[in-house]
Formats: structure tokens, sequence, C-alpha cells
């Protein structure tokens, strides 16, 4: 059932307009707990990659990692700033840092 059964203005639902809504509802249903469940997927790939690219990419061949998450869009390099990107032991203002981008970006990272 994919079209809205004909219901004339003012009239009270019929009974094929009620199953019509009712599977409406059902659909709506299955579709918000399918974008919870990639919500919640996209949200842990999220906090792996960002552990892996952080803490472990560096003992491996971490120029190939580095190089190709940039390519990929998952990080950039930025002039690091201390009030903007806090300690960071290996830098000093003005050298170039990389920052997590694009879909590694996390909601409590920006101000929006």
């Amino acid at each position: 059932m994919s079209e809205q059964p004909y219901m004339a203005r003012g009239s009270l639902p019929g009974y094929g307009t009620l199953l019509w809504l009712q599977d409406r509802a059902e659909q709506a249903n299955r579709l918000e707990a399918e974008v919870e469940a990639l919500e919640a997927d996209n949200e842990l790939m999220r906090t792996f990659l960002r552990k892996f690219i952080s803490d472990l990419c560096w003992s491996i061949d971490g120029g190939d990692v580095q190089g190709t998450a940039e390519e990929m869009g998952l990080i950039e390099p930025v002039s690091y700033d201390p009030d903007v990107h806090g300690e960071v032991d290996y830098a000093e203002p003005g050298d170039t840092i990389y920052t997590f981008a694009g879909p590694l970006i996390r909601k409590e990272d920006t101000n929006a």
C-alpha cells in the first residue's frame, strides 16, 4: 500500500485510509530506529578512527596513514595555536599540526 486512498473532503477516514496511516506510522518507526542505529554505528566508527589515528598509527608507518587520512579529508594541517588546540608537547605556536576533519569531527569539538 503506497498511495493514500481517496477520502472525500470532510468525511471520516475509511478503513483503507486508517490502514494506510498505520502502515506509514510503522514505516516511520522503522526508519527512525534505523537512523538511530546508524548514528550509533557512526559514532563508534568515528571514535575508533580518532583513537587509531591519534594513538596507534604512529607506531606503524604513520606517514602512509597520515597521507591517506589527509587525502580522505579525515585530518587537515593547521597552524598550532595553544589557545585553540590546547597543549601539544611536540609543537611550538605556529608549527603545522594535524587536526581531525570531516566525519571525524565530534559535535562537541565544534562551537555550532
